[in-house]
């Protein structure tokens, strides 16, 4: 268990170094596997990845920090953004689920984006540690 705490310690670590140093792809990517390494640990044995990160998400996450997103669309941005580098997933782009756009710095997420966006778009993650 102690490797467990320190593997966590390690993560959160990185997560905050990229936070620092504007790497926001790589942040994303860290928090969306660290999401998939905690939810993991309450894995029943016959769910899948999908049901496992949104139940987590669900009961952990979005009952302590209510987000105007549902954990299926933090699922689908999750794949995204580990799978292609982009906010695009097959659940956003069956029309499943929103997709998630990411702001950060001085950027609000309830500011209008150029060229457009589309109506089934949540607009939730500002960054938790602003920086300019």
């Amino acid at each position: 268990m102690q490797a467990l705490y320190q593997n966590l310690e390690q993560h959160l670590a990185a997560i905050d170094d990229c936070l620092e140093k504007r790497r926001i792809l790589a942040c994303l990517c860290l928090l969306y596997s660290g999401i998939d390494v905690v939810a993991s640990l309450e894995r029943t044995p016959k769910a899948n990845i999908q049901s496992t990160f949104v139940r987590w998400v669900e009961e952990n996450m979005l009952k302590a920090r209510p987000m105007p997103c549902t954990a299926l669309e933090l699922y689908a941005a999750r794949c995204g953004i580990l799978h292609t580098f982009t906010p695009d997933s097959d659940l956003s782009r069956k029309g499943s689920v929103r997709k998630i756009i990411y702001a950060w710095g001085t950027a609000k997420s309830e500011e209008p984006l150029k060229g457009g966006e589309s109506p089934r778009t949540c607009r939730s993650c500002n960054s938790h540690s602003r920086t300019n």
